[in-house]
């Protein structure tokens, strides 16, 4: 909490305070040091944050705000039911005749029976409706989980960015001041001075956009997690490039039947087959109503009271065709949205394939040329000698940087497009659930 100086300078004023003279003092110096360390425990300490670790983070997505409501209707549909089973509904009837004379009036039962299997098409509607929600539930953790992910990569992509970016600033704030000095020597060149003095405002634009990057990539994970506090994002365990290659290996390029978003787009393919069968169904109401009436006619016999109606509607006279039609078509576009995306997800997994296999190369590439390039062995060869040219050692110095970047960045590339191929192949959420992005591939709790 204090630094050891600060707690050396408090020693000495608290054995100048506890002198007799000075004890008033002490009292008031006690009770302002305990309002300190009030506030520095309950304030500053959320300012700072704690630690996080990835796995932590990629945990929360079960926590996002998008599965609450896909819940709610889950919990819904399981309180609901189908129709009422045989019976599509039930009406009471009376009529007055003569005169609105209370003798002479007729009551009714009628009866509407469901269609020849509207019965059984009705529960299998119901039954796929409260599937598909609960795939829907799978797709929305999912993308819950892509978005996590996503956010890890470019907070800790813009981190490292603007590591290596200030060690640049140094090295062109040096070149600057170097070529400044050299300003009255034959070989000085102006426009390397103006040069060296562009690339350092630049790299200062630079700076502050990542920075204001870095500061909105953080608001939005503090918004995953609900909290105020400052986010820091542990490294440990962190995935090396050699690593995502086994793994991406490891992955088949054609999406299996699990795929959440296969599943997600099956399930609307079978409720619009449903809700074609069911009003296939409903116009195979072949008898209309079933009526019980009762007339209490005064005089008569209670037997000729009662009375039964049937109504029947004839096979050739159809009222819902066209609605059979609608709903023919619409299954049939749900059918063909669904071999779409099965296609579209194939040819995706190749293309991202194929990606992936030329950012490995590009890596592996920049590597070689880190290690067997010569440049750092070079500079330090360079450094060793005497008379060494400033700028020379500057440009040197530059180059490694620039070249540190070109790795980094293809490294955070190869991270993107991994989590892209494992988003597109329903690998994400494929149980039991992973963190991907760590080195063993720790199991994540959903």
């Amino acid at each position: 909490m204090f630094t050891r100086l600060q707690k050396h300078l408090m020693k000495q004023c608290i054995s100048f305070l506890l002198k007799k003279e000075c004890f008033p003092l002490f009292v008031y110096f006690s009770v302002f040091i305990l309002f300190f360390l009030i506030f520095e425990n309950l304030v500053c300490h959320n300012l700072t944050g704690a630690e996080i670790s990835i796995g932590d983070f990629l945990a929360s997505s079960k926590n996002d705000l998008s599965l609450k409501n896909q819940e709610e209707k889950i919990s819904f549909l399981h309180t609901t039911s189908p129709d009422t089973p045989f019976l599509d509904r039930v009406e009471f009837r009376t009529r007055t005749d003569e005169g609105f004379d209370q003798s002479n009036q007729r009551y009714s039962l009628r009866f509407y029976p469901n269609g020849l299997g509207e019965t059984k098409a009705g529960e299998k509607v119901h039954n796929t409706t409260v599937e598909s929600n609960k795939v829907h539930y799978d797709l929305l953790l999912h993308q819950a989980l892509k978005e996590r992910y996503t956010l890890i990569i470019n907070v800790l992509n813009t981190l490292d960015l603007l590591e290596l970016k200030k060690k640049l600033m140094v090295v062109y704030e040096d070149k600057a001041i170097v070529l400044n000095s050299q300003m009255n020597t034959p070989d000085f060149k102006i426009t390397e001075l103006i040069d060296a003095k562009d690339d350092v405002v630049k790299l200062q634009i630079e700076i502050i956009e990542l920075e204001n990057k870095l500061n909105t990539i953080e608001e939005t994970m503090r918004l995953c997690i609900s909290t105020e506090g400052s986010i820091s994002l542990s490294r440990e365990n962190l995935a090396d490039t050699d690593s995502v290659r086994r793994s991406f290996l490891q992955i088949s390029s054609l999406p299996d039947a699990e795929n959440v978003y296969l599943r997600d787009s099956n399930y609307s393919k079978e409720i619009a087959r449903g809700m074609y069968e069911l009003e296939k169904a409903e116009g195979k109401r072949y008898i209309n109503f079933l009526e019980a009436g009762y007339d209490n006619e005064e005089g008569g016999r209670p037997s000729d009271s009662i009375s039964f109606g049937l109504g029947i509607n004839l096979p050739f006279v159809r009222s819902n065709r066209i609605d059979v039609n609608r709903r023919k078509l619409q299954f049939l576009s749900a059918k063909g949205e669904h071999e779409d995306l099965k296609r579209s997800l194939e040819e995706k997994l190749r293309s991202i394939s194929g990606e992936l296999n030329k950012m490995f190369r590009q890596y592996d590439v920049l590597m070689e040329e880190k290690t067997t390039g010569g440049t750092e062995s070079t500079l330090k060869k360079y450094m060793e000698t005497e008379g060494i040219n400033p700028i020379t050692l500057l440009n040197m110095q530059e180059s490694i940087i620039k070249k540190d970047l070109l790795i980094m960045q293809k490294q955070y590339e190869i991270y993107t497009k991994y989590i892209e191929y494992l988003d597109i192949s329903g690998q994400l959420t494929k149980t039991p659930v992973r963190n991907y992005l760590s080195q063993d591939f720790e199991q994540i709790e959903l």
